[in-house]
């Protein structure tokens, strides 16, 4: 039987783009015992100290794809407004492209005073908001 190659097999890629979800990062040594939102600060059940290195491998694998932009699509966190700094330096540091931000519910899962800043650290410039691309040739 001869094989054909199919018309999106020979078109040429207008961009690619990489989805990351639930990445759920938490650094419990931020908070020491306390707990945070009702939740013991050490659950013994999670591993987020692997999330860092599960992150750069992605990254590592976005940009072997010569990716356009990632889309995180939300629970970069787990908890605590502090623990958006290490993947979001992640991010910005090992990445060649843009990061889009969606909300999902534990953005949100922070102290009161701190839920009115995840917008801005996270670069979502309002509260509804959509994103366009166009990659026209």
């Amino acid at each position: 039987m001869e094989e054909r190659e199919t018309e999106a097999e020979s078109s040429p890629l207008l961009f690619t783009f990489g989805l990351i979800a639930d990445m759920q990062y938490y650094n419990p040594l931020l908070y020491g015992k306390k707990e945070i939102k009702g939740k013991p600060s050490h659950p013994r059940s999670r591993h987020y100290f692997k999330t860092p290195d599960h992150l750069k491998e992605a990254i590592e694998t976005f940009e072997q794809h010569d990716t356009s932009f990632a889309i995180s699509l939300g629970d970069l966190i787990d908890r605590g407004f502090e623990s958006y700094d290490l993947p979001l330096q992640i991010m910005e540091e090992s990445s060649s492209f843009p990061w889009y931000h969606v909300l999902g519910n534990h953005e949100f899962t922070v102290l009161s005073e701190d839920k009115a800043k995840v917008r801005d650290k996270l670069g979502i410039p309002a509260n509804y908001h959509y994103y366009h691309f166009d990659f026209q040739k």
